[in-house]
């Protein structure tokens, strides 16, 4: 890579190492209990209490931390320095909040005021003489009380909103004709109240946001010295150093030289989704290309592709305005030096059929929809899967199925369930699916649907995408997980956590029922009940004393015992090992959860062997640091076979299906940020502002909100754009309607407006729908192979015998001879059983024993030659019956064990190093050794 080619340079250490994001994660949480426990950050700590919790805090310090911008600006300043520029990009003052409000209490025009309101008073409708009475008694009343009673005169004069009150209510015909004067008077102490309140909540903004970074810039120092010393770093870590790496004067000459002899081409791949640090690193290696003739005087390019149409990850940092600048400065930089520059405009669809892109060019023709995307009516995809079938449709919105009321007296038969939209939607999708693996057809693949033809986009993993999921499994279609989930959230996953509280703490009778009641106990509920009703112990010790009287609560409480023994021995890996392998726990888990939790199992594995590599043997520390961690799995785009497949639209990038589901179509982002970025007038940086709520917004940080929210909705719009062209033959858009109507510039009323652009017919049921029939040859059909005989050119002679003849059926392989296994054993029970079997653990407790019995024979073999020939049986015996060895209670022998002497005529034989093992009868093991001293 860049930085281990320049190590020095980027003062680096060789070892350095990518970390994690739960180390990372645990990392910035003993830095930040650090701090807090520190006596000198007391003050910081109650000024934020105030508008904080300790959830929020801790999500912010790591929002901090993720940010470079943000630790550049704490390493480059000073925590002072930093708060004189957010008060200037606050535009707040010098003086604090209350002094502001004890300027505010003296009024300049007070006198005009109580005039105002007095002739309100005597002249004005009820309402009016009310409220002037209460501005009157305010203003009568001294600065003290005034100041604590501050609230009550800004209510006097806005609504709860903060809209300035309508005057004209409060005047009445008698005052029609001052109604111009009393307004004026009025209007103006409403403009120093506004300003006032603003210069408060500037101020307040400044003070809160000061004590914030007393209290945030020790902990990411703290948290920054700690990975120095461990050489960790992270993705944005090797961004930001290379970019540092261009910016030093007294090596970027030598490092953009050293690069200039081995970099012929520059390939910019997605260049929409590009974060602005890396487009500079971008610009300093291609500085080299355009400057003299280079150290091989060879034409160098860069290629760079991209839609800015499709750029929807600003949350890692992508920007398109930095898009337009530097292809405007590659642009000036190709001209300048004399090259050719050369403007793709990639227009033609090799993935979607016409429905579909006349559905997309009419979504994007006008209205709210083209705000982000393109400038209305530009938008044309040209086709090029031509005479290909395709097809579009929208489905009405699902609405909640209301319960059937009852009359009072009446007393129903059965629990009335109430079907929210969102379940109606999610069993509409699964019907349909269903009804299209029984019958539906893809035209231009010239086959029948499959499962894994379909692909279902959301927006966000919510309780939408359970009920789909439990839709699907119910109607029994393979439907894959999430694309990424929690591991903590899996199902398997809770249930080995289960287990793991269990054996931490035998008496808590929370944990231990967990586990009874999981695949790893096997009880049902009722004999759960059946346990713990009466008992007059903890539940671990019920289980214990009454194992005997059910074979269920045998085979649990042997499960955990054989774990409670090695709790305290073994690493965490080694105890899941233990539990998810000899004792069969994966196959439970697998039997009851299905196929979709074996991901998880493996994933939490590879968590436990990652744990024992930086922390100590305790599964107390890797049960807790795995559940504070927040660890999720990804999974491989394609890796869900002939499945269904869900995943959120920002992961199914650069993905396509068959048939594509829109569902999540009817909600809008709602901004929720906290953390702003505002610009210090006069420098080129920008400083954050923390603002917990909406009320405390100074204007400065309004107008960054409003910014913010224009430009989620132009993301939202990419979003769409993004969603619609994943598909190939067929796109469904459907929804769920709530008790909320759906906003007007949602996904599905946006589509809903292209459909009627298109031409789109509707059928009885509402669905409206457009198509193309196949009018070409297939496309994308599959190849299979032919079984008729394929015609032979001419020159290649006669069609040979053997082409129209079936080959002959392979042989299955002899099963090896394996003298010392018994006709009955188990073992041999165990190669062939199902991996869901119920017999697997005894199987795989026989091939243990198997393997036992060998290295046993194979030490005896190995140790008895060195003894004299009369002294072997009773060496075999001691040996056999050390008790550590626990032979007979893993081979299931009898104490008798015949070790006897071979003829030594066999001595002569080439077979002398042989041996022979068979039972005399049952539980009893003859070994027949050579009567030789080797």
């Amino acid at each position: 890579s860049l930085l281990r080619r320049f190590l020095l340079e980027a003062e680096l250490s060789p070892h350095f190492k990518l970390e994690d994001d739960s180390e990372a994660a645990s990392r910035l949480r003993e830095a930040r209990e650090v701090e807090l426990s520190n006596p000198l950050q007391r003050p910081h700590i109650i000024a934020l209490a105030e508008e904080t919790n300790e959830v929020e805090f801790a999500d912010l310090i790591a929002q901090f931390a993720s940010e470079n911008e943000i630790q550049f600006l704490l390493q480059q300043f000073t925590p002072g320095a930093i708060a004189e520029m957010q008060r200037a990009a606050l535009n707040a003052s010098d003086i604090t909040q209350e002094q502001i409000l004890i300027e505010a209490v003296t009024l300049q025009r007070e006198l005009h005021l109580i005039q105002a309101f007095g002739r309100i008073v005597e002249a004005g409708n009820p309402s009016g003489v009310t409220w002037a009475q209460g501005c009157l008694n305010w203003l009568a009343q001294d600065q003290e009380t005034r100041r604590a009673e501050w609230a009550e005169w800004i209510s006097a004069h806005f609504t709860l909103k903060g809209t300035r009150k309508v005057l004209s209510k409060f005047f009445g015909k008698n005052l029609a004709s001052e109604r111009d004067k009393l307004s004026a008077e009025i209007d103006a102490e409403h403009s120093r109240i506004e300003a006032i309140e603003e210069a408060r909540r500037a101020a307040r903004l400044a003070a809160f946001n000061a004590h914030l970074l007393g209290l945030v810039g020790p902990i990411l120092q703290v948290d920054h010295t700690k990975k120095s010393e461990q050489a960790m770093l992270t993705y944005a870590d090797l961004i930001s150093i290379t970019l540092e790496l261009f910016k030093k004067p007294d090596d970027v000459a030598w490092i953009l030289y050293k690069l200039d002899g081995g970099i012929d081409h520059l390939l910019l791949d997605e260049v929409q989704d590009t974060a602005p640090a890396q487009w500079q690193i971008a610009n300093a290696i291609a500085g080299e290309f355009f400057a003299g003739e280079g150290a091989r005087g060879f034409h160098r390019s860069i290629f760079a592709v991209g839609d800015p149409k499709q750029s929807i990850f600003s949350f890692q940092g992508a920007d398109l305005e930095s898009f337009q600048t530097y292809r405007k400065a590659f642009q000036d930089k190709v001209i300048s030096a004399g090259q050719q520059w050369l403007d793709g405009q990639l227009s033609v669809s090799f993935r979607s059929t016409a429905p579909i892109l006349k559905l997309v060019d009419a979504v994007f023709s006008q209205g709210a929809a083209c705000e982000g995307v393109c400038k209305p009516g530009s938008l044309h995809h040209e086709v090029s899967r031509i005479g290909q079938a395709g097809k579009v449709a929208l489905w009405p919105l699902s609405k909640p199925a209301i319960a059937e009321a009852l009359a009072p007296w009446d007393i129903p038969d059965d629990y009335a369930l109430a079907v929210s939209a969102k379940t109606a939607l999610a069993t509409q999708i699964a019907a349909y699916i269903k009804t299209s693996l029984t019958s539906g057809m893809l035209p231009s693949r010239h086959r029948s649907v499959t499962a894994g033809d379909f692909l279902i986009l959301v927006r966000r993993r919510d309780e939408l995408v359970t009920s789909i999921t439990r839709a699907c499994k119910a109607a029994d279609i393979p439907i894959a997980g999430l694309d990424r989930m929690v591991l903590t959230e899996q199902q398997a996953v809770s249930d080995l956590l289960a287990l793991c509280d269990a054996l931490l703490l035998p008496r808590d009778d929370l944990a231990f029922g967990q586990f009874l009641v999981s695949p790893l106990g096997g009880l049902s509920d009722e004999s759960l009940m059946a346990l713990a009703l009466g008992r007059k112990s903890n539940l671990a010790a019920a289980l214990f004393a009454r194992r005997r009287e059910r074979p269920d609560w045998a085979a649990a409480d042997g499960f955990f015992q054989t774990l409670l023994q090695q709790v305290d021995y073994i690493s965490p890996y080694a105890l899941l090992s233990q539990a998810l392998g000899p004792l069969g726990g994966r196959a439970k888990l697998l039997q009851r959860l299905g196929q979709e939790a074996a991901e998880p199992i493996d994933e939490m594995l590879a968590e436990a062997m990652a744990h024992a590599r930086n922390n100590p043997v305790s599964l107390q520390h890797f049960v807790v640091s795995l559940r504070r961690s927040g660890a999720s799995i990804k999974r491989e785009a394609e890796a869900g076979g002939n499945m269904v497949r869900i995943m959120t639209v920002h992961g199914a990038k650069g993905l396509q299906a068959p048939i594509v589901i829109l569902p999540d179509t009817t909600t809008i982002p709602k901004p929720r940020e906290t953390l702003f970025h505002l610009a210090v007038p006069q420098q080129h940086v920008s400083v954050p502002i923390f603002c917990p709520r909406a009320e405390l917004r100074s204007e400065a940080v309004a107008t960054a909100a409003n910014e913010n929210k224009s430009r989620q909705l132009a993301e939202y719009n990419r979003l769409l754009y993004v969603a619609l062209t994943r598909a190939e033959d067929e796109l469904i858009i459907c929804g769920a309607e709530g008790r909320q109507t759906p906003p007007a510039d949602c996904w599905y009323h946006l589509v809903r407006s292209g459909f009627a652009v298109i031409g789109a017919e509707a059928d009885a049921a509402g669905i409206q729908s457009y198509k193309e029939p196949q009018t070409a040859k297939p496309d994308r059909a599959e190849l299979r192979a032919s079984s008729t005989n394929a015609q032979m050119p001419p020159w290649a002679g006669a069609v040979p015998d053997w082409q129209a003849i079936p080959p002959s059926a392979e042989t299955t392989r002899p099963e090896p001879l394996a003298p010392s296994r018994n006709t009955d054993d188990p073992v041999k029970q165990a190669i062939t059983a199902s991996p869901l079997g119920d017999n697997l653990l005894a199987a795989r407790e026989a091939r243990t024993a198997a393997l036992a019995k060998g290295q046993f024979v194979h030490a005896l073999l190995q140790h008895l030659p060195d003894i004299a020939v009369s002294e072997r049986p009773d060496a075999g015996r001691k040996y056999l019956a050390q008790p550590g060895l626990g032979i007979v209670d893993i081979l299931g022998f009898g104490n008798d064990v015949v070790i006897t002497q071979d003829d030594e005529r066999l001595l002569q034989s080439q077979q002398a190093l042989g041996m022979g093992l068979q039972p005399s009868h049952p539980g009893q093991l003859v070994i027949k050794l050579l009567g030789a001293d080797r």
